[in-house]
Formats: C-alpha cells, sequence, structure tokens
C-alpha cells in the first residue's frame, strides 16, 4: 500500500490527452473528487510547455495566432465563463487535430487549421476544447486510468490518498475507458452547439467541420493507405467514430439554427495564406495560397494548379470543403496547395 499526496497523483495520471441541448449542469459527477479546479491549473501550468514541445512548438506566425486567441477569448466572453482564465495557442504540427488541458489551455495544430474553411468552423473545434476543460473531462479521466492500471483509492485520515492494487479484468476496464472517452466527446459537441451560438457563430459549422475532416482521412487513406502517416490517427483513438459523431448532430442541430448571427471577427482564408503544410511526394514545400475565383474559372481549372501529385480535384475539394457535386463562384476566395 502507498500514499501519494492528491496534486502529485494528478500531475502523474492526467497525462492522457483529450483531442473532440441541455441545461448547464455540464460537470459530470465521475471522481471529481480527486482533483480540485486549483490542481487542475496547478496541472495545466506543469504540463503546458512540455506539450508546446510535443507538438512543435508554438507557430511563428503571431497574427494568426492573436486571430486565434481573439475568437476563443469570444466564445469565452459570450458563454459567461467566469471561473476559468483560458490560452490559445496555435502549434507547429501537421497533425490534424486539437487538444486542451486542465486550467484552460487550448492549443489548435496547423495542420487542422489547414481544413478549417470559416471563422465559425475554428469556433467550433475551439468551442469543443473548451467544453471539455469547463466539464472537468480531464479529472474523470484521471480516475479511470488509475482503475485501468489496477489501482483503487480510498480516503486517507492525513487528507492523503491510499492507492491500492486489486485484481480488474483488463478487457472491462478498456471498453469503460472507451465508453467514458466517447460519452465525453458527445457532451463536449452538445456543450460546444450552446457555446457557438451564444458568440453568434453558425451552429452548422462543427457538423460542416466534422465532415471535412471525415473526407481529408478517406482520401488520405486511399491514397497512401499504411504507406503514409494517417495525421487523423489522433482523432479516432478512443473517440466515438467522425460518423457517429455528425448523426447525433444531425438530430439537434435544428434547435439552434434560428438563433441571430454577429460579424465574424476577420476573413478566415485571409489569416493562413501561406500556411506550411508540409512536403509533398517530391519532397517539396507545400503550402496553403489563397486565390479569388474569376471568370472562367471551375473546380477543374483551379485543381490543376495544385502543387499535388494524385487526385488534384478531390484534394482541392476536401481542402475547401466542397461536396462532389459543388462548384465554385466568382468572387468566392478558395484555397489551393502550393
Amino acid at each position: 500500500m502507498k500514499k501519494i499526496n492528491a496534486p502529485v497523483m494528478c500531475v502523474l495520471f492526467l497525462l492522457i490527452l483529450t483531442g473532440c441541448f441541455s441545461p448547464r449542469s455540464y460537470e459530470s459527477n465521475n471522481y471529481k473528487g480527486f482533483t480540485s479546479k486549483t490542481e487542475e491549473r496547478f496541472i495545466g501550468q506543469k504540463l503546458h510547455p512540455l506539450l508546446i514541445k510535443k507538438f512543435g512548438g508554438k507557430h511563428h506566425n503571431e497574427k494568426l495566432s492573436e486571430y486565434v486567441d481573439a475568437v476563443g477569448q469570444r466564445i469565452v466572453a459570450n458563454s459567461k465563463i467566469l471561473d476559468i482564465t483560458f490560452k490559445f495557442f496555435v502549434t507547429d504540427s501537421s497533425i490534424v487535430n486539437a487538444y486542451s488541458l486542465p486550467g484552460g489551455y487550448i492549443y489548435i495544430n496547423r495542420g487542422l487549421l489547414s481544413l478549417i474553411n470559416t471563422e465559425d468552423e475554428l469556433a467550433a473545434m475551439l468551442s469543443h476544447e473548451i467544453a471539455h476543460v469547463v466539464a472537468r473531462h480531464y479529472s474523470d479521466r484521471s480516475a479511470y486510468l488509475m482503475l485501468s492500471k489496477d489501482l483503487s483509492v480510498k480516503p486517507s485520515t492525513d487528507h492523503s490518498i491510499i492507492i491500492e492494487k486489486t485484481p480488474s479484468t483488463g478487457l472491462k476496464v478498456e471498453l469503460l475507458l472507451m465508453h467514458f472517452a466517447r460519452e465525453n466527446e458527445y457532451q463536449a459537441d452538445r456543450m460546444a452547439l450552446e457555446y457557438l451560438v451564444e458568440s453568434g457563430y453558425n451552429a452548422n459549422s462543427i457538423y460542416n467541420l466534422l465532415k471535412t475532416v471525415i473526407k481529408f482521412k478517406s482520401l488520405n487513406s486511399t491514397i497512401y493507405g499504411e504507406r503514409y502517416p494517417n495525421y487523423t490517427k489522433n482523432i479516432m483513438h478512443s473517440h466515438p467514430p467522425l460518423d457517429m459523431r455528425i448523426s447525433r448532430l444531425k438530430k439537434i442541430l435544428g434547435h439552434y439554427n434560428n438563433r441571430p448571427k454577429r460579424k465574424n471577427i476577420g476573413n478566415y482564408i485571409n489569416q493562413i495564406d501561406g500556411l506550411f503544410l508540409g512536403k509533398n511526394k517530391e519532397n517539396k514545400r507545400i503550402s496553403i495560397a489563397k486565390i479569388t475565383v474569376e471568370k472562367g474559372d471551375t473546380v477543374e481549372t483551379l485543381s490543376k494548379l495544385n502543387n499535388i501529385i494524385e487526385k488534384k480535384e478531390s484534394w482541392f475539394r476536401v481542402f475547401n470543403g466542397m461536396d462532389s457535386s459543388d462548384e465554385v463562384f466568382i468572387g468566392q476566395t478558395v484555397k489551393l496547395v502550393i
């Protein structure tokens, strides 16, 4: 039997990151006693530099980082979240994902920014991560992780926590963790919808962004299979399949579609113009470039400008969030990969 002080225990067991309607009873009651809000802030402060380093450091484009922070702070202000100070960061990683830490630390990789097409979609992703923090899903995960490691806990008379080894069934614990993480994602989606409409953003944006990520993952797998890193793999682990999240969202979106909209802070595609993506199959650097559609331009002609070897039109549609039947129109701002 071993005693571990609560703050230390939480640092040890919270090294798991999340990705991700009803009254505001958002804090679930699962094992919240393990971690206080003060301890959550401490954990976030300690883990913040480690996560920044893990995902390539802070992105060098300060203007883009300030824009992302402005959108995030607008959501926090309009959602009347008063007891958490949020900080938003752009990380220099090509992985298509976003993350959060307890205490209000929110991160979005440049890889995910490249797939987003509107400020509303950016707001949707930030809202989802804000929701994980507000609902204190990290306190939940610390407790469940202890159970998965064949540990049980009980209080001690000196305010420490006693950790004991107990027998358990690995399969049952794994399924429990999977179900719990998936329910966290569904809850974060529901909360994100409320945050979006309270801030004047389009509720459909979270649905549109998830569809784009699905198309990106599908096209990436079709072309490269196992020979190429799947930048969305971190989104899928212990999360509900994206099509399941979309299905749930479709059932409740109508309730939010008539809410008043507000003017966006800026033009999103202008903000990511020149964003570095990585290297193509010929080992050449490729980046996002904005272009305005002119008379005579079509999806086919614009796709040919992409500096991508295979399936140029398919990639054009994915990066611009377009369905197979969509067409461009004069004056529209679209993204190229050059």
